[in-house]
């Protein structure tokens, strides 16, 4: 099964959002999460606006902020539906604009953290990118992302970007790390 969580709307100019487009003209956007449920376990792809969305807005260029309504967030609505979140095993996180990944605090609040909690050590360990071949980043991309391993607070990601006619034009990889600060491996 899959839900639509709407966590709130926003109105941006059209230079940030669409190819050609204009300072004065206006482009209205909702925030939204979708829950993907599967008999394995169950993915959350983004997170929408969370209840520190206005400090978020806020921290964007004066430019980029955009004037947004926010609703329940995610974490809300998964706690008024009654979901198991033991049957979460991951937010897929499409990029890391405001509107897509304000909600990441609140989903790790409902373990009793956040993503600025101090005594959490969070870091990049290693991440490259290898352009393959020329390309014009104003045209359609499909990011193809994977993750071979987790294990011990490390992660390994691996991703590859392709044109519209199925071009591979670039490839990441990164290991990233989420612990408890201290805490043996």
């Amino acid at each position: 099964a899959v839900y639509q969580l709407p966590t709130g709307t926003y109105e941006t100019r059209a230079a940030f959002a669409v190819r050609g487009g204009s300072f004065r003209d206006k482009r209205h956007f909702a925030a939204t999460a979708i829950l993907v449920q599967h008999p394995k376990g169950d993915l959350l792809i983004d997170a929408g606006f969370g209840s520190d969305v206005a400090a978020h807005v806020a921290a964007l260029p004066r430019i980029q902020r955009a004037p947004y309504q926010a609703a329940k967030t995610v974490s809300e609505q998964l706690d008024a539906s009654g979901y198991d979140r033991s049957r979460l095993l991951g937010v897929l996180v499409t990029h890391s604009h405001w509107d897509h990944v304000s909600g990441l605090d609140d989903m790790l609040a409902a373990h009793g953290r956040s993503i600025f909690d101090h005594t959490l050590q969070v870091a990049s360990l290693d991440h490259a990118l290898w352009f393959h071949r020329p390309f014009r980043a104003d045209e359609w991309l499909l990011y193809a992302q994977d993750s071979p391993n987790a294990s011990g607070g490390r992660a390994l990601t691996r991703g590859q970007l392709f044109t519209r006619d199925g071009r591979m034009i670039a490839s990441v990889a990164q290991e990233g790390l989420i612990r408890q600060r201290g805490a043996k491996i």
